[in-house]
């Protein structure tokens, strides 16, 4: 059985274990709950409510520079709470190899035929998958 030796023995790799991403860990939520009994709020919701504040104010102010002022500090009220609020993105390298060695001309045509048929028609491209052209090993490429 393979596995991975770890401090308390041979453990199997899940692909699904562990605290999934996004979960708040056990700390994180208990200080949520703590904010969250009593009716306290939390530093998020303080921060939100703050920048709701300062963005309409700005809206009522009639003097421009104020109105500036009020804007950017809202502005960073919502960048401070912004990373609990939005995931955040994370660029990803991605590395594709295809070997088209084994196809046929006639094969890689009819693909290609397939394809124009689905894109003309609209259809999604998973309809009709099963129709592309396979090789002898039953491999659709």
């Amino acid at each position: 059985m393979a596995g991975v030796k770890g401090r308390s023995g041979t453990h199997n790799n899940h692909a699904n274990a562990g605290r999934k991403k996004g979960v708040p860990n056990v700390v994180t939520q208990r200080i949520a709950a703590h904010f969250a009994k009593d009716g306290d709020v939390t530093p998020l919701e303080i921060m939100i409510r703050t920048m709701r504040h300062l963005w309409n104010q700005a809206g009522r102010t009639k003097n421009s520079d104020k109105k500036l002022e009020k804007m950017l500090q809202a502005c960073t009220q919502a960048e401070k709470a912004a990373p609990y609020m939005h995931a955040r993105l994370v660029a990803q390298q991605v590395h594709v190899t295809h070997d088209d060695s084994k196809r046929t001309l006639e094969d890689i045509n009819a693909e290609l035929a397939h394809l124009d048929l689905i894109a003309s028609s609209g259809a999604d491209a998973g309809e009709g998958a099963t129709h592309l052209p396979q090789q002898p090993d039953g491999v659709v490429h």
